[in-house]
């Protein structure tokens, strides 16, 4: 069972009219001898004279929940007791709470002292002494006779009544829970271990400390008397080191390392109500280094993207996808619809697990989409990829949209130059082929990716407002063709080119690029017929 914990830290409070004392001014606990019958408390003498000091002793059965005889012990009763005060008549194996208050008057200033301990009595089959025949039970608060020498405990014993506390919970830093194995957090698990003293009335306190490397974050665990395990999940920014393991599988290895938190430490207590105030025993403090971990997993392939008309003759994008393993993921699909109006967008998730692999969404005809694929794993540890494209939803009875992203026209619209014209009469233009930002798409920036053509490289050219057209010299293309055009520089060697011309488009939005597929063109064809300028008219005609 997961529990969430709710820490609340308290600072800024205040005792009033107490003073926290130094040792060295007020009585405290120095040590408690625990017999079967009966328990000795050690203390300091601390301050100058004891005429002001003054004892209060408590001792509460928690199983049976009352009160022994207290001690209060103060002026002449102090002289002969000081420092050592024994409480008999107890029960042996039995827990008592102790609570211990000494006061003092130091320059007119009275001075306070409180500590608080958890005991258990030795079990009467381990007493030494208890069954000594003429012993004389000690007074309350009074030293035992001293004739009688009782004999010291084993050591062994004494180890084995403070483990009953030590190891009476159980604290667990681990990255599996309920067989499934987490790369990304921890679990910490408090757990009750099979002792004595487990009951309603007793509680585990384990209190937290993530140590990072700009602050430490803290929780606490709280586990009653009555609950097996209590177990809380500590989430933490990580650090990731991907390895390609395989490249056709799609496989990766993940390096996982806290980013910076380094260091777990927890303090354990264990807490016995009664009802006359609960009492706490500390059990101590454990530090562990959080290591990191290596996950393996395969990604999911996006295998194909297509656009596609159903039974209903509505088209849809089919987004095809493929993966060795299981996958828990999820897959989003956002849709932008392009043009001039606002921007249509559309988004849809899908859960891997109930998935064939195959992500439909429907689409409006005759548009063009930017789409933003995403997909987010998140077992056995958290993995992001995207991947940004363009698709095109025909209009009806055609295969592409309407309008284009980019317009292509020519200039001249004709090669036919009037010879009977003085030669200062206005000639053809020289020949380009012209890429115009369409007017359905005005509102979005557009880049060109244009392939190595006719000996020149790769380019790329962005149509905006500012420029909205790029054109192309089509002279040496031409010219390579045909050299005797009017255009042409008859005294130059044209090279004759591939008249194919391949580019593909993007589309900038909101800082993001959308590519569409590459679409080639045959350069020539879209010019008008050429017609030779040579002295004898020589017409030329490219298919």
């Amino acid at each position: 069972m997961l529990v969430v914990v709710l820490l609340f830290i308290f600072s800024g409070i205040t005792l009033q009219n107490v003073t926290a004392p130094p040792h060295n001014i007020v009585d405290h606990i120095e040590d408690i001898e625990v017999e079967a019958t009966q328990i000795i408390i050690t203390t300091s003498k601390d301050g100058r004279t004891p005429e002001h000091l003054k004892i209060h002793i408590e001792l509460i059965d928690i199983e049976e929940n009352k009160k022994v005889n207290p001690v209060d012990l103060s002026g002449g009763w102090l002289l002969l007791t000081r420092g050592r005060y024994t409480i008999p008549f107890l029960r042996p194996g039995a827990l008592y709470g102790v609570r211990f208050k000494s006061e003092n008057e130091i320059n007119g200033q009275k001075v306070y002292h409180e500590d608080e301990r958890v005991v258990r009595t030795k079990s009467r089959e381990n007493h030494p002494y208890g069954s000594l025949a003429g012993a004389i039970a000690p007074l309350v608060g009074i030293p035992g006779i001293p004739s009688i020498t009782p004999v010291a405990p084993s050591e062994k014993q004494d180890h084995k009544e403070e483990e009953e506390f030590v190891d009476a919970l159980s604290v667990k830093m681990h990255r599996s829970l309920d067989g499934i194995e987490n790369y990304e957090s921890l679990y910490v698990t408090v757990s009750w271990k099979d002792h004595k003293g487990r009951n309603n009335n007793t509680s585990g306190v384990v209190k937290i400390r993530v140590i990072c490397e700009n602050t430490d974050t803290k929780e606490e665990i709280h586990l009653k008397g009555d609950e097996d395990a209590v177990t809380i999940e500590i989430t933490m920014d990580q650090k990731y080191d991907i390895e390609e393991m395989d490249r056709v599988k799609h496989q990766i290895k993940a390096h996982i390392t806290p980013l910076k938190c380094h260091k777990i430490c927890w303090t354990s207590d264990l807490v016995l109500a009664s009802g006359f105030g609960d009492f706490t025993k500390h059990l101590g403090e454990t530090c562990e280094d959080i290591e990191g971990t290596t996950s393996t997993t395969y990604l999911r392939n996006l295998k194909r993207i297509s656009v596609e008309e159903n039974n209903l003759s509505i088209n849809e994008l089919i987004v095809e996808t493929e993966v060795v393993e299981s996958d828990h993921a999820v897959v989003t699909i956002n849709l932008e619809r392009l043009g001039e109006n606002d921007t249509q967008s559309l988004r849809k998730t899908f859960d891997t697990s109930t998935s064939n692999g195959k992500f439909i969404v429907p689409l409006e005809d005759d548009s063009i989409y930017a789409v933003r694929y995403e997909y987010l794993k998140t077992k056995p540890f958290h993995y992001t990829s995207k991947s940004q494209f363009l698709i095109e939803s025909p209009s009806a009875n055609s295969t592409r949209a309407s309008a284009s992203l980019v317009d292509i026209s020519v200039i001249p619209t004709t090669f036919d130059y009037k010879k009977d014209k003085p030669e200062s009469a206005l000639k053809p233009e020289p020949p380009y082929l012209i890429l115009t930002r369409s007017k359905v798409y005005g509102s979005h920036d557009l880049v060109l990716h244009m392939d190595p053509f006719c000996g020149e490289n790769r380019t790329n050219v962005r149509l905006e407002d500012r420029y909205p057209v790029h054109q192309i010299d089509a002279t040496p293309i031409l010219c390579g063709f045909e050299p005797k055009m009017y255009f042409c520089n008859h005294n130059a060697t044209y090279k004759k080119c591939d008249s194919t011309l391949c580019f593909s488009t993007s589309v900038i939005l909101q800082g993001e690029t959308y590519d569409s597929e590459t679409r080639c063109l045959n350069f020539t064809s879209h010019f008008p017929p050429l017609i030779s300028t040579s002295r004898f008219a020589v017409f030329f005609y490219f298919p």
